[in-house]
């Protein structure tokens, strides 16, 4: 298997895993900032919530892991492209590393407190200190979107220079940069339109013939 088919490979399964980490979260149905003080306990101290947050953060884990071997992969391909010094494939790797970071760390967050309140004994959560790592968890977020942009950004400038992929995937990428950018006022928003961005390159990679 060439390194392109691999990335894609890699690329669709982060796409796959981080959309099952979103429904996961969604279906636990987590307090808000407005929740009171009992809602908040009541939701930690149940072990089905607990549980169903530890899968979630399995499973954002694995993306992760899949998100590092696609952009190995993509920078092979984006900088055979550029050649060197390979200035823009390097500044995209830089984005996609940030980027996976920074969902590493957003990761242990409420995996962490799962983790804790699951199989600590005499472990309690106190409601603000959650609301406080809740506001960490969402700046996080945020931060997420502008490492993406440095990702897509720099490989669709690449892309629209040396035609590595078609052009159309170049313009829509300055966009979804673009786009991506705003996520400290909609956060984690723009993060769908990066991941529409990254399962189609991740598809044109499976795509392409392996190099002679």
């Amino acid at each position: 298997m060439n390194d392109s088919r691999e990335g894609g490979l890699a690329g669709i399964a982060f796409v796959v895993l981080t959309l099952l980490w979103a429904l996961l979260l969604a279906t636990a149905d987590r307090p808000s900032y407005n929740s009171s003080d009992a809602a908040v306990s009541e939701f930690w101290s149940d072990s089905g919530n607990r549980r169903l947050l530890l899968l979630a953060a399995l499973a954002l884990a694995l993306a992760g892991v899949a998100l590092l071997w696609f952009l190995g992969s993509f920078r092979v391909v984006l900088r055979r492209a550029e050649g060197e010094p390979a200035r823009l494939a390097t500044i995209a790797f830089a984005g996609g590393v940030a980027l996976s970071v920074l969902l590493f760390v957003k990761n242990a967050i409420e995996g962490g407190l799962a983790l804790a309140l699951e199989f600590e004994q005499g472990f309690t959560l106190d409601p603000d200190v959650y609301r406080a790592l809740n506001a960490v968890f969402l700046g996080l977020l945020i931060h997420e979107g502008f490492a993406a942009a440095v990702l897509i950004g720099a490989a669709s400038l690449l892309v629209l220079r040396t035609r590595v992929f078609p052009r159309w995937l170049g313009w829509t990428g300055v966009a979804v940069a673009l786009l991506a950018l705003l996520s400290w006022l909609i956060p984690g928003l723009p993060l769908v339109v990066v991941l529409a961005w990254i399962l189609v390159a991740s598809v044109l990679m499976l795509r392409r013939p392996a190099p002679v």
